[in-house]
C-alpha cells in the first residue's frame, strides 16, 4: 500500500469571525481526518482484527477505552494497530479543541485566556501526535515516544492551567489515556 499525507490546518477561533462559520469549518476538518483515517486502513477478517485488538489492549493501562476506541479497526498487525490507535488519539484531540472553543462562548475573560492557553497546548500536542504518526511509518521508535509524551505533557499542562475545577478534566483524561494506550502500542510494534 502506498503512504500518502495529507496535511490539515485547523485554525483558532479568535473572536472575530462568526464562530458558526469557524465551527462548521472545524468540523468539515475533523470528517475529513476521519475519511482519511479509514481510508488508510487494510481490509482484515473481522475475526482476525478483533482477535489482535483485544489481544493487544490486554497489554494496555487502560484495556476498556483501548478496546473501545480501537474495536472497529481494521488492522492486520501491531503496527497498523498502532496506526489507529494514534488515529484515535488525533480524533480525540480535535473533540477537545472542538469542545475548547464552544466553552470559551459566554465566559469570563480569565476562563476564556486559560481555554485559549489550552488551546495552544493542544496545537503542540496535536503537532507532536502527527510528527509520532510519521516517526511510527518511519519505524523510528525513539522518536514515536518523544512525540506521544510530549503530547501527554502538554494535556496536562492545559488541566493544570485552570485554577479549581476544570471542565476539561473528562478530555483532558481520556487524551493522555489514548496516547498511553499508542505508547503501549507502539512499543509492542518495535518488538
Amino acid at each position: 500500500m502506498a503512504s500518502s499525507s495529507t496535511k490539515y490546518e485547523m485554525e483558532k477561533f479568535d473572536g472575530g469571525s462568526s464562530f458558526s462559520l469557524w465551527k462548521n469549518k472545524s468540523s468539515l476538518i475533523l470528517q475529513s481526518l476521519r475519511k482519511a483515517i479509514e481510508d488508510n486502513f487494510p481490509e482484515v477478517p473481522t475475526h482476525q482484527a478483533s482477535e489482535l485488538i483485544t489481544q493487544t489492549c490486554d497489554k494496555t493501562s487502560y484495556k476498556d477505552l483501548c478496546n473501545s476506541a480501537l474495536g472497529s479497526a481494521n488492522a492486520a498487525d501491531v503496527h497498523s494497530l498502532a496506526k489507529s490507535a494514534l488515529g484515535a488519539t488525533t480524533l480525540q484531540g480535535g473533540e477537545v479543541t472542538k469542545k475548547m472553543a464552544e466553552l470559551m462562548m459566554g465566559k469570563a475573560a480569565d476562563v476564556v485566556q486559560t481555554l485559549t492557553d489550552c488551546s495552544q497546548n493542544y496545537n503542540v500536542a496535536m503537532d507532536k501526535i502527527k510528527f509520532a504518526t510519521a516517526a511510527l511509518e518511519a519505524k523510528v521508535f525513539n522518536d514515536v515516544k518523544v512525540g506521544i509524551t510530549t503530547a501527554m505533557t502538554e494535556a496536562q499542562s492545559c488541566e493544570d492551567g485552570f485554577k479549581g475545577a476544570s471542565p476539561m478534566t473528562a478530555d483532558n483524561t481520556k487524551f493522555s489515556q489514548l496516547c498511553s494506550i499508542s505508547l503501549s502500542i507502539a512499543e509492542l510494534a518495535k518488538i
